[in-house]
């Protein structure tokens, strides 16, 4: 629920998911550290621990988006997604952060049948081509940790907070009637 102000917002939204991403953060510091006392993290399934705590804190940023859009009217109006996901702060690589973290979430949501016969449709193409923009490859392995990393440093999901914070701003700021345009890029 987000209740808003004059000057404002009361994001219970976000404090939900501040919780979430404190325990995935804990379990990523704490699966770090263990990574360092053995001669092969990835044989002992440290990679792999990281790789879902990075994949499961990008859906609950994305469950988090999602209620935001629809806290803000614009779930109701068409091509929604493409509208929020076109706002906010810009990675180096001149993705939208939050498009970024989308496609992280879906990544993870969804790589396992990608594999299947058949299993690559649009949205594992667009999902693709969105992580490759930042420079890591669709073969790569821990993909969802990997893009964690670049998008922050030390790689921790609390810090893509402010991002998601600022992202809601710009939505709240230029909504009418629910509907959020596009920006204008350069």
């Amino acid at each position: 629920m987000v209740i808003e102000f004059q000057d404002g917002v009361l994001d219970y939204e976000l404090e939900f998911l501040e919780e979430l991403l404190a325990v995935m953060d804990a379990r990523i510091e704490r699966v770090s550290e263990e990574a360092t006392t053995v001669p092969d993290p990835d044989a002992w399934g440290h990679l792999d621990h990281l790789d879902a705590a990075a994949g499961l804190g990008f859906v609950a940023c994305q469950q988090y988006m999602s209620a935001i859009a629809g806290w803000f009217g614009l779930t109701a109006t068409k091509n929604w997604k493409q509208a929020a996901l076109a706002q906010g702060p810009i990675h180096s690589s001149g993705a939208r952060t939050v498009a970024l973290i989308n496609a992280g979430a879906n990544y993870w949501k969804h790589h396992e049948e990608w594999t299947l016969p058949g299993g690559q449709d649009k949205l594992a193409e667009r999902t693709l081509q969105t992580l490759e923009a930042t420079g890591i490859r669709r073969d790569q392995s821990y993909l969802a940790f990997s893009l964690l990393a670049e998008l922050v440093r030390p790689p921790r999901l609390s810090a893509l907070l402010s991002d998601l914070i600022e992202w809601r701003e710009v939505l709240r700021a230029n909504r009418s009637y629910g509907h959020v345009e596009p920006p204008c890029l350069p």
